[in-house]
């Protein structure tokens, strides 16, 4: 299977606005990368309900817009992917704070959300597609 070039450029942006999202949610203080946040604001309480329920949401955008559902999981695939190489990064390189064990469950409450609502909205918009009467 060949990627088209505005395929690329696509799974590109949503690459970059992933990372855009993973570096917000920590500027609001969600502390996705860390158990500290790298900017200095807290709100660790809130970060393992608020940072998967931000990937879901925008899994279930991508999933609606879509024209397939194969590009759908790409394209969440890319927009939840920097979520884990960054908190593995922060944690491993910069940080060492907290347990390893809370560093992976960050590195997986971006891509595993935003992959499967996006699946999941994807195949409700086919059925709902395939049951419309003409």
């Amino acid at each position: 299977m060949r990627v088209r070039r505005y395929n690329a450029r696509n799974c590109g942006i949503f690459f970059f606005a992933g990372v855009a999202t993973s570096l917000l949610l920590d500027l609001l203080g969600a502390t996705p990368l860390s158990t500290v946040s790298l900017f200095g604001f807290g709100m660790n309480f809130l970060s393992f309900w608020f940072v998967p329920i931000v990937f879901a949401i925008v899994g279930v955008f991508i999933g609606i817009f879509s024209k397939q559902s194969i590009w759908a999981l790409t394209y969440s695939a890319c927009f939840g992917q920097l979520q884990m190489w960054l908190s593995i990064i922060v944690y491993y390189f910069i940080a060492h704070e907290g347990t390893p064990f809370d560093i992976w469950l960050r590195a997986f409450c971006g891509i595993i959300p935003c992959v499967m609502f996006a699946g999941i909205s994807s195949s409700i918009k086919d059925l709902i597609k395939a049951n419309k009467k003409p």
